[in-house]
């Protein structure tokens, strides 16, 4: 019993490595993922359609005509979608001392009637680990992403953006010391430039944003239990002011973090028994506007093969959801955050993943005082120990988006299957191989299923 809540303490705590591979030696190209199509209904997506110099057109009228001007917000539309996800293609290479990955990702939607929503996104990783010593590791890792629905590649409640080019890059680096079996430290550097293609003529906000930067942490487990972090990150977030069309000028309004932003946040996780996991945190965060608090409690429960948790937390969005540096647009509004999740199998082939999450704005310069829902549903089912059918459906809600000045009430819902074309060592011995994410390839895989 208290080996493996030890155990489940390590896996909760440990920052994965992307490039980790089960076996040495091994070179090549690999499938890590299996290839994706799914189809079904989106209702309620928001697509821009205006031009650029009628806004600005309209935007400049006085009040007084105003509401004879045509209406310039997002078009709420509805379509049938076609989803084709390609398998991963990754390269993989590693030694003892080394690990070493690249993967890339293509998804192309297409759309039934709305053919201008037509859209090729992408993903790719870059991923390097190297062993110095017993004691010492780095790693160095960078990842693209593009969509032209950032809404759902991001699935983060506190960003939802009508459809349109969503373009991130984040490049991400750590140098790691374990002074023992129970104590490590980490130095992490985070550098993120994001852009998003909605223009606003009046250049009252600015969406494209850099953020950067760097943490120290230190994690001791106190006993078998009981884990302690302590982490201290330095952060800052600016307009990336580029020139676009109908951009004669510069940006003139957009409060971020003036001077670097410093915050220091404590956890402490622990198991109350192999089955029920613990973490509470808090700590303060310090911005141009003054000091403000953080704090959060969450917990995990393993029902028979599914884990059930959730929490509620008030922090900074770049610190939000248990994330640890800045991720892009939005980063300066606090929040408060309630989250449900349940993920796991409950029969031998039938996997199930669940999550909710509604957010509060407390302030910020950008959002305001929005509330937001966001949940997801997916069912699957191993038909072989190659293909996975499964239903996804999803749920976009916000009583205000100030990037669009509209509502947002967006639903879908899809079916689909997955097929492997991983060999069958890669699907049994591969970190990298994501076959089992949702159903496990065998019954010993689902005594491994673990809180997220």
């Amino acid at each position: 019993m208290k080996k493996t809540a030890l155990l489940l303490l390590v896996t909760l705590g440990a920052d994965p490595l992307p490039a980790q591979h089960a076996t040495n030696g091994y070179t090549g190209f690999a499938w890590t993922s299996p290839a994706q199509f799914s189809a079904g209904t989106d209702n309620n997506f928001l697509v821009d359609r205006t031009a650029p110099d009628q806004k600005l057109l309209v935007l400049s009228m006085p009040a007084s005509v105003l509401p004879a001007a045509p209406d310039i917000r997002p078009l709420k539309l509805d379509d049938k979608v076609y989803l084709f996800k390609a398998p991963e293609l990754s390269f993989l290479s590693d030694t003892r001392k080394r690990e070493f990955a690249i993967s890339y990702q293509p998804e192309f939607e297409v759309f039934q009637r709305n053919r201008d929503q037509n859209s090729w996104n992408s993903t790719a990783n870059v991923d390097f680990t190297y062993l110095i010593d017993r004691r010492w590791q780095m790693y160095l890792g960078d990842g693209y992403r593009s969509s032209k629905d950032p809404s759902r590649t991001l699935q983060n409640v506190l960003l939802l953006l009508p459809r349109s080019q969503y373009r991130e890059n984040d490049f991400r680096g750590s140098l790691s010391y374990a002074q023992s079996a129970r104590t490590a430290y980490t130095f992490r550097y985070d550098h993120t430039a994001s852009t998003f293609g909605v223009n606003d003529p009046l250049q009252r906000r600015v969406l494209d944003m850099l953020s950067s930067g760097a943490s120290f942490g230190v994690s001791h487990m106190l006993n078998r239990s009981h884990r302690v972090r302590v982490t201290y990150a330095v952060f800052s977030a600016n307009p990336w002011n580029r020139r676009k069309t109908a951009d004669d000028r510069v940006d003139s309004r957009f409060v971020a973090f003036k001077h670097p932003a410093q915050s220091v946040n404590a956890e402490y996780r622990f198991a109350l028994n192999p089955r029920t996991v613990i973490e509470l945190s808090g700590g303060g965060v310090r911005t141009a506007t003054g000091m403000n608090y953080i704090y959060g409690i969450y917990g995990d429960r393993r029902f028979g093969e599914v884990w059930a948790g959730g929490g509620y937390s008030r922090s900074l969005s770049v610190l939000a959801g248990r994330v640890g540096l800045p991720s892009g647009l939005a980063a300066n509004s606090f929040y408060e955050l309630l989250n449900f999740h349940l993920r796991g199998q409950p029969f031998r082939r039938v996997g199930v993943e669940t999550s909710l999450t509604a957010s509060r704005g407390i302030y910020g310069s950008l959002l305001g005082q929005n509330k937001t829902l966001l949940g997801r549903t997916r069912l699957d089912y191993r038909v072989s120990d190659r293909l996975v059918s499964f239903v996804t459906a999803e749920s976009y809600n916000q009583n205000r988006n100030d990037y669009v000045s509209t509502p947002l009430s967006r639903h879908r819902v899809f079916a689909g299957i997955e097929f492997s074309l991983a060999s069958e060592s890669e699907r049994r011995t591969s970190r990298l191989v994501r076959d089992a994410d949702n159903v496990a390839l065998t019954e010993h895989g689902r005594l491994r299923s673990k809180p997220q």
